[in-house]
């Protein structure tokens, strides 16, 4: 029934997922194929989970064949753990026309990396854009930093930029605005904030996409 009302009202569906085991990525490339996604979006760890880099080459090797065999693209989130040179080290030790890149604009914060290395060191292998503006400001103790989301151009990222980096490379065809709404006093003041963040920023996103 889901994807019959999708396909009725032309909206496409992209699968995606956490915690990279063996089963999970089988059931979601089943789930890919059904769903008629390019991709599946995989965040790697999970609560109570964090396997190590030669299992993971490991398992991803074990289900190539089917990525390949449906010609499904299997898209490793930059998120926290692990630094761009382990994600690139993880994609060139499987495969780079069937392991991609989807890149997220601020999760690599946790890894110590800023926006500018992320796009210069994974835009070859990006397949699918995550949109997440922030602002970066001191504590008022000024000891430390707060990060906060923002609608897209009314942060920090250079969109723009990032935008035109992968465009050079011709492979990623895909964005996802993702908010980080600051909390409201009360839960309808959060969700008319949201909304309006989630409206600002399609706006402005559609002068850049276009």
């Amino acid at each position: 029934m889901l994807k019959r009302t999708a396909d009725e009202n032309h909206i496409v569906i992209q699968a995606g997922t956490k915690r990279l085991t063996s089963d999970n990525l089988d059931r979601y490339i089943s789930i890919a194929v059904q769903f008629k996604s390019p991709f599946i979006r995989m965040v790697i760890d999970d609560q109570g989970y964090h396997p190590e880099i030669e299992e993971i080459i490991s398992m991803i090797k074990k289900a190539l064949p089917s990525l390949k065999e449906n010609n499904i693209i299997l898209a490793i989130e930059n998120h926290d753990r692990f630094s761009s040179a382990v994600l690139t080290q993880i994609i060139e030790e499987t495969s780079a026309e069937s392991i991609g890149i989807c890149l997220d604009t601020a999760n690599s914060l946790g890894a110590g990396e800023g926006i500018h290395e992320v796009v210069e060191t994974l835009a070859p292998y990006a397949v699918n854009l995550h949109i997440k503006d922030i602002i970066i400001k001191r504590v008022s103790s000024k000891m430390g930093f707060a990060i906060e989301g923002a609608a897209a151009g009314q942060g920090i990222l250079d969109i723009p930029w990032i935008v035109n980096e992968l465009k050079k490379t011709g492979r990623c065809a895909t964005a996802t605005l993702e908010s980080w709404s600051v909390k409201s006093d009360s839960f309808q003041g959060t969700v008319d904030k949201e909304h309006q963040g989630v409206e600002t920023s399609i706006q402005y996103l559609k002068k850049i996409l276009s």
